[in-house]
């Protein structure tokens, strides 16, 4: 089998470049995987055609780069591939994702990585069939990690933004001191946020840092910056445990989870997104119910982050019997049963290929395939202005003069950043949208 696809050649986030290469990685080891590197939007077309030219099954497509434009430019040239494409999250490209959705074909293959994330794909469209088929781990990277010694510290790993609830544990930590004695958090991160930079602090960790000063913590809270192979896994391993208290909303999966988990690390964990697909209480680790959450504002529960923090920095015993129980919950996340999995998936497809019919497109707007759209995702399409409102003819315009600004910037700045906010401004119908994709509320 052989599967194409087309990467992009600047640097991106931190997430996806750990994912993807792992990934990559993998499945290069189980199938022919082409690869075309572009620096610019204005190149994929031509880097889907060397690829066809080469004969490949499935073309692999991320939502993150490139999905809406590939899918337009195949019915635009009659390109006959079916697609892979991988759907990391929906909420920050929701629009876009819904104008992508008249043009995926039968024969395309969606994947997503948790239940989680299909029950939200699932509440823009009922057209498409969805598998779930999670991240993965480097089994054999984290083999090579020596046992190490138990520092009286915990840690917290991912992006550094407010949406992950860092905030909230600078701010209770001399209470976490005060009840459970002297005890250290670990911040692991790229300090710029979202990107593979060390160099600057973003605005967001120059705050944290200050407020760690007013409340002179400097001696128990510290940042220790990107980390990544071996390091970061020899430093998870000599914590007691991990603390997530995401409330992200683009969030679908929470990598991290498992790669504590992978190196014996219990996790509390907030109930938000897919944690409790990885997490039972007691068993190895704990989830945290948000006592509030809106569109607007946040309580993740101060008092039982507190309680159980101190209650297993003081009850080693019980930590010590979820680190077994955590190595053993995350087996089925190794990459190489996950590839295999995916491959029988694909391996199992009826391939044909695609015929273009760009005519009965062209003229035509996203919005206008009201069939495949569940009602009260057509609901909020129909109400609130964007993409899915451009005919097809003038959307790949558009798309391609959006991409090459973000390529332009990124090869400025080393960086890519997102353009794909949902609500820039407050309106009375964003509440509503929130209960509705994200709390089953309608």
């Amino acid at each position: 089998m052989k599967i194409g696809t087309v990467v992009r050649s600047s640097v991106t986030f931190i997430s996806m470049k750990s994912i993807e290469s792992t990934f990559f990685e993998y499945l290069g080891r189980k199938v022919e995987l082409l690869k075309e590197e572009i620096s610019n939007s204005n190149q994929i077309e031509s880097a889907i055609a060397r690829l066809l030219e080469r004969n490949i099954n499935y073309l692999y497509i991320d939502d993150q780069e490139y999905l809406l434009l590939s899918l337009i430019v195949r019915k635009k040239c009659s390109y006959t591939v079916p697609y892979l494409v991988r759907v990391h999250t929906i909420y920050i490209s929701f629009f876009r994702m819904a104008a992508a959705l008249p043009l995926l074909e039968n024969h395309d293959v969606v994947i997503v990585p948790s239940a989680y994330c299909k029950r939200l794909f699932e509440k823009l469209t009922k057209r498409a069939t969805v598998h779930i088929i999670p991240y993965g781990l480097d089994f054999e990277e984290i083999r090579t990690v020596k046992e190490q010694k138990k520092e009286n510290s915990v840690c917290f790993l991912g992006r550094l933004s407010y949406d992950k609830g860092l905030t909230f544990l600078i701010e209770w930590w001399d209470e976490i001191i005060a009840k459970a004695g002297p005890a250290h958090l670990k911040i692991i991160g790229p300090l710029y946020g979202d990107y593979l930079d060390d160099t600057t602090p973003s605005d967001y960790v120059s705050t944290l840092n200050n407020r760690i000063a007013e409340k002179h913590l400097e001696e128990y809270v510290r940042f220790e910056g990107l980390r990544v192979g071996i390091e970061k896994l020899e430093m998870l391993s000599r914590s007691l445990f991990l603390l997530n208290p995401t409330f992200a909303r683009y969030e679908t999966f929470s990598l991290v989870n498992i790669e504590a988990l992978a190196c014996g690390l219990p996790v509390i964990a907030s109930d938000w997104a897919a944690n409790s697909e990885f997490i039972t209480n007691g068993i190895n680790g704990v989830i945290i119910p948000l006592k509030s959450i809106s569109a607007y504002d946040v309580d993740i529960n101060k008092e039982e982050w507190i309680h159980w923090i101190s209650h297993y920095l003081q009850n080693r015993k019980e930590v010590a019997v979820m680190e077994k129980n955590a190595r053993s919950s995350v087996k089925k996340y190794e990459y190489s049963n996950i590839i295999d999995k995916l491959v029988a998936l694909l391996a199992t497809e009826k391939v044909k290929m695609i015929s273009g019919d760009w005519e009965s497109y062209r003229n035509k707007r996203p919005i206008d395939f009201i069939s495949f759209y569940t009602p009260y995702a057509l609901f909020f399409l129909k109400i609130f202005s964007g993409i899915h409102h451009i005919e097809y003819h003038s959307l790949i315009e558009q798309e391609l003069s959006s991409h090459v600004a973000v390529d332009d910037r990124a090869r400025e700045e080393g960086k890519v950043p997102t353009n794909n906010v949902l609500f820039e401004k407050r309106d009375k119908f964003r509440e509503e949208f929130f209960k509705w994709y994200f709390l089953d509320e309608s």
